[in-house]
Parts: structure tokens; C-alpha cells; sequence
């Protein structure tokens, strides 16, 4: 009796198919009507990790040993073929082919970089570039950082592009911390560069803070810091708040005073440059406790002018909650001043305006910021009908005070003239 074939149609076909896929196993003719599928399937095997498969594939077509099949190998982490292609094509021989390398360094495994850098001097560029980019740059491009530990060795860690910058710089404002971690003890920190908006980036501190690497900051400050000015601390410490990363605010803040006022030309302290940026309050919570709420910059904003600006009840509590109540007319007065500079905005902030004309109101205190404050106020309340409605009432506020203060003057100079030893 024989055996009843228990084998489904479906097994059938996928042993079909199996063959099918491995025909690359055997030699190909020049005119097959299926030359090009066996050859993908070949590259497919490379991808699958099937290296061995590939080689006697490679063995089976010679036609296979070309520039356009070490690519594939490339593209597909195949390092024993990129190790018998490279040797047999003898890519060395020409300098065009310094693609090869590059290639390697950006998109290929570590494996097949070893594979093919015997042949290439990584310190030079491929002659079509029209980047410049050498191949360790390229790495560094793509964070490729194991590709880097490797190239460093054997390249120009001071070596520029076309666009003036290093592989170093290239990482840094890529934001490709493990790579710049691993370039930054052989690299020159101090080289300046221009970001991708032609903006001057001063040296690799400011590269790490544009990138958002917390981690490099920490890195570069043990062998920058104690060089840093105080100003290009600050400096960093705004763009941190601008850029809102939490981490990268904390570790910034630990190396300057952040107390400090700011040079009279910032137009932003960190506090206000959060403000400005950010609807999350997660940054602000980090900057807040490290600053001087009460900080005025070079057009006289403080960040409760900006708060009040922008009408956020939630940023404005935080701030005020964090002024001393011995501060609060100073800084209701002075908020109101800095408003006048920057604009009242939409007039979604009318009750936290209020709130600190109140404020100021109760203290009798004029000044530049009430009266300065109604004439914002009148201006824009041409287009804005919720301000102008409300500067007839701050108007009478004003002449009110105004009256006060009068009257106040007046008794005191009264007092002063009847007081013992005083002619009337």
C-alpha cells in the first residue's frame, strides 16, 4: 500500500517558488527572459543575510562582478561580497570610485566599511562631490557613529566642507549626539561655522545648543566651560529656552548664574524667550526658579509684559506667584511699561491688565507705565474693540489717580509748613 501524499497544494507552491529564488544559484544565460528578477533575487539573499548563497551566486555569473553589484552589497550590508568585489574590480585603481567608500560610511554597515576601506584614503573627497563632505562627515551626516569610531582613526577630524564645517559641526547641529560624542575629543572646539541659516555658530558649544544636545553640552562643557564668557553662557542660555528642551535648559543653567543680569543689548531673557515660544509650561517650570522674574530687557519687557501681552492666565500665575508681595507695585509698574513697548496684543490678557493697574492704582504711582499704557491702549483700540472700550475706563482711572496724587501733594507740603520751627 502506498503512502498518501499528505503534502497541501500551498506547500507545493512555496517549494516552487523556493526554487524559483534560488535560481541565481546557477549560471544565468545573457538572454534569459527572466535575467533581471533571478539577479533581484540574488540582491534579495544579500539582504536576508544569506551571505553564503551570494557568493556562489557570485561564483555562478561572473556578468554579476560590476560597480553597480558592490552598491547593491552596500546598500544591502553584504560585507563578504563588498569584500570579494572590491578586490576583484580593483576599484582603487580609479578616483572617481571613492564614491564607494562614501557610500559605505553613510548608508553600509561596519563590517563592510572595514571591507572596503583598505582601498581609499578617507582624508580625501570624492572628485564629483558637490558637497565636499568627506566620508567621516558623511557619517557623521547620517549618524552613522559606528561608521565614525572607525574613520576617525584614519581621517581629518579638522577638515571642513564646502559650507566651512567640520564633521563635528555637522553632527552637533544634526543633533547626532552619539557621533559628536564620539568626534569631540579629537575635533577642534573652538572652529566657527554658519548654520543652515547662514547665522554665525561661534564654536561647538553653540552647535550643541542649536542641536538640542543635552548630552554634548554636558560633554563640552567639561573641556570649554571654564573658557566661556559669562555673555556666551547667557547667550546659550536664551537659545536653550527658545528651543524649549528641558534637559538641555537644566544642564545649561548648571553652568552659568543664571541670576546674572543680562547684557543691556539682549532683547530676551531666557524666561521671556520660553514665554514666547512655547504654549507648554514644562520649560518654563525649569527656567522659572533660575530666573529674575523681575528682569527688565533693552525695550524695558519684563517677562510678566509678555504674559500679558500674549494672555496667558497660566504663565502670568506662575510668574506673579513667584514675585515677592514687597515687589508687586514695582513690578505691576514695570510689566505695564515694558507692555507699552512691546503691544497689548489681542486683548485677550484686558483682565490681567487690570489686575496690576489695580495694583497700581492702590499705590498711587503714576508714572510712565499707567499713562504711556492708556495712549497704547487708544491707539490700538482703533481696531480692537474690546481695548477700546476699556480705555474710557482706564482714562478715568488715570485722571483719578492723577487727582490723588495731587491732593496728597498738597497735604504734605501743608504738613511740612505747619511743622514746629517752619515759617509759613
Amino acid at each position: 500500500m502506498t503512502q498518501k501524499d499528505t503534502s497541501s497544494p500551498l506547500s507545493k507552491t512555496d517549494a516552487a517558488l523556493d526554487a524559483d529564488t534560488d535560481a541565481f544559484l546557477k549560471p544565468v544565460a545573457a538572454d534569459a527572459p527572466n535575467r533581471a528578477e533571478i539577479y533581484e533575487a540574488w540582491v534579495s539573499a544579500m539582504r536576508d543575510g544569506r551571505h553564503e548563497a551570494a557568493l556562489r551566486g557570485l561564483d555562478a555569473n561572473p556578468r554579476w562582478r560590476s560597480s553597480m553589484s558592490l552598491s547593491r552589497a552596500l546598500d544591502s550590508w553584504c560585507a563578504p561580497v563588498v569584500s570579494r568585489l572590491a578586490a576583484e574590480l580593483n576599484i582603487a585603481k580609479h578616483a572617481t570610485n571613492l564614491w564607494m567608500l562614501d557610500k559605505a560610511a553613510r548608508d553600509s554597515s561596519p563590517e563592510c566599511l572595514r571591507a572596503i576601506l583598505p582601498y581609499f584614503d578617507p582624508k580625501q573627497v570624492a572628485p564629483l562631490s558637490e558637497t565636499g563632505n568627506t566620508a567621516l562627515m558623511l557619517a557623521a551626516q547620517r549618524n552613522r557613529y559606528d561608521n565614525a569610531k572607525i574613520l576617525l582613526p584614519l581621517s581629518d577630524p579638522r577638515a571642513v566642507n564646502k559650507k566651512g564645517r567640520s564633521a563635528l559641526q555637522i553632527a552637533l547641529l544634526g543633533g547626532h549626539e552619539e557621533t559628536a560624542l564620539t568626534l569631540i575629543p579629537k575635533s577642534d572646539l573652538w572652529a566657527s561655522c554658519v548654520d543652515d541659516d547662514a547665522i554665525p555658530v561661534d564654536n561647538a558649544m553653540h552647535a550643541a545648543v542649536l542641536g538640542g544636545g543635552y548630552r554634548s553640552v554636558r560633554a563640552l562643557a567639561v573641556r570649554m566651560g571654564k573658557k566661556l564668557t559669562l555673555r556666551q553662557w547667557q547667550h546659550y542660555w536664551v537659545l536653550g529656552a527658545k528651543i524649549g528642551h528641558g534637559t538641555l535648559i537644566k544642564e545649561i543653567g548648571l553652568c552659568l548664574n543664571t541670576f546674572a543680569p543680562v547684557p543691556p543689548d539682549f532683547e530676551e531673557t531666557a524666561l521671556i524667550a520660553s514665554l514666547r515660544r512655547h504654549r507648554q509650561h514644562s520649560s518654563l517650570a525649569q527656567i522659572l526658579p533660575l530666573s529674575n522674574v523681575l528682569e527688565q530687557v533693552s525695550n524695558k519687557a519684563t517677562a510678566l509684559s509678555w504674559a500679558l501681552q500674549r494672555g496667558n492666565q497660566t504663565d502670568f500665575e506662575l510668574i506673579w506667584t513667584s514675585v515677592p508681595a514687597s515687589d508687586h507695585p514695582k513690578a505691576a509698574l514695570e510689566a505695564l511699561e515694558g507692555l507699552c513697548s512691546i503691544g497689548v496684543g489681542d486683548g485677550d490678557g484686558l483682565e490681567m491688565i487690570e489686575r496690576l493697574f489695580d495694583i497700581v492704582e492702590a499705590q498711587q504711582a503714576v508714572g510712565l507705565g499707567p499713562a504711556e499704557l492708556l495712549r497704547r491702549v487708544e491707539a490700538e483700540g482703533r481696531t480692537l474693540a474690546p481695548l477700546k472700550e476699556w480705555a474710557g475706563e482706564l482714562r478715568a482711572k488715570i485722571e483719578a489717580m492723577e487727582l490723588k496724587a495731587v491732593a496728597v501733594n498738597i497735604a504734605e507740603k501743608s504738613s511740612a509748613a505747619r511743622a514746629p520751627g517752619k515759617r509759613l
